[in-house]
């Protein structure tokens, strides 16, 4: 049976998706547009391009989160409904370790991704060739703690997605992250190590409270 494996991507700020079929290079795409409008499109247009049936999947991918509220569940509700349509393999993978594996650094290094309200979150990566581990698990800290903790950590490499404080020190310029993450995903995806549950991942309390005059 042919391996077709998809990977999502809807963390923001755009959307991509990355397809592998068995071991031929993998083809990612990607779009600014916001995921709720197009991340359906790409995923129909590729599929199509492929003449791949959506049941013929083996395996979903999806950037689970931190990130866009909106877009990483977009992401994940497209998982779900691809895992409906056959016997797929549908796992997670958390953004800091698409971002620390898409940044190319190795050894030990800081993964910071803008957690907006003026806040990061800040995660601890080693790599060596092609084995990525989470050696510090994520932490939701405002800025000005970063050095310190980072300091405390023994870390002075950071890869690095979204805006930084124009007066935040650090040990070093950070590597730049900040292109699509679906291609990441599916390479990660391939060791059952970073498969997480395909489950919204949010770092903090979203803030978002229901409607006024809407009840549990």
């Amino acid at each position: 049976m042919t391996s077709a494996r998809l990977a999502l991507d809807g963390v923001g700020p755009g959307s991509s998706i990355a397809l592998q079929l068995d071991d031929a290079s993998p083809r990612q795409v990607e779009d600014d547009g916001r995921p709720g409008s197009v991340l359906h499109v790409l995923i129909a247009d590729l599929l199509h391009d492929h003449e791949l049936p959506a049941r013929r999947l083996t395996q979903v991918a999806v950037v689970r989160g931190p990130g866009s509220f909106t877009g990483l569940r977009v992401a994940l509700a497209a998982g779900l409904g691809l895992d409906a349509a056959g016997q797929i393999e549908l796992v997670g993978i958390d953004s800091l370790s698409a971002i620390a594996w898409e940044s190319g650094l190795s050894g030990r290094f800081g993964t910071v991704l803008d957690g907006g309200f003026q806040r990061c979150f800040l995660a601890l990566h080693e790599r060596s060739g092609d084995d990525l581990t989470t050696v510090d698990s994520l932490r939701d800290l405002a800025p000005a703690e970063l050095p310190v903790v980072l300091d405390e950590l023994g870390v002075s490499e950071l890869a690095w997605r979204g805006p930084r404080p124009d007066d935040l020190t650090l040990p070093s310029e950070p590597t730049l992250v900040d292109g699509p993450l679906a291609l990441a995903a599916l390479t990660l995806a391939r060791n059952p190590e970073h498969h997480r549950p395909p489950e919204p991942l949010y770092g903090r309390e979203p803030h978002i409270r229901p409607a006024k005059g809407v009840h549990e």
